[in-house]
């Protein structure tokens, strides 16, 4: 089975019933099968509406990364796990600082910084 809308193949096709508020169920086989987990993402298209999970461990290779520096510096056990945490706990904020300052160049208020002045070696 096709479907012009989509660029893949319908593997197989339910009919589902919509609320009076708007909320229908999805079919517990494709719940498993596409991996959903607490939250889903929306996309309109012209014809259609795209329901797709949104992938549990985003920002996983970030995280892969910070543990990789971690345990190069020899750290295991507990100390990795605390260390990993206030690691973790760092990131949200340094991508709000990043946000203002990307802000404050945008509005001409800032220089920009290049990836030399961000990652260059500390003396």
């Amino acid at each position: 089975m096709t479907n012009a809308l989509l660029k893949e193949p319908v593997l197989d096709q339910k009919r589902v019933t919509i609320s009076s508020k708007r909320q229908f169920t999805i079919p517990q086989k494709y719940f498993a099968q596409v991996g959903f987990g607490k939250e889903a993402e929306c996309l309109l298209t012209r014809d259609a509406i795209i329901i797709r999970p949104i992938a549990a461990n985003q920002g996983g290779e970030l995280a892969e990364s910070i543990l990789e520096d971690l345990i190069a510096q020899g750290l295991s056990g507990q100390e990795l796990l605390e260390a990993f945490r206030k690691k973790q706990a760092q990131v949200a904020p340094a991508v709000k600082a990043m946000l203002s300052d990307a802000r404050k160049v945008a509005k001409g208020e800032k220089e920009y910084e290049t990836m030399d002045d961000v990652f260059a070696a500390e003396d």
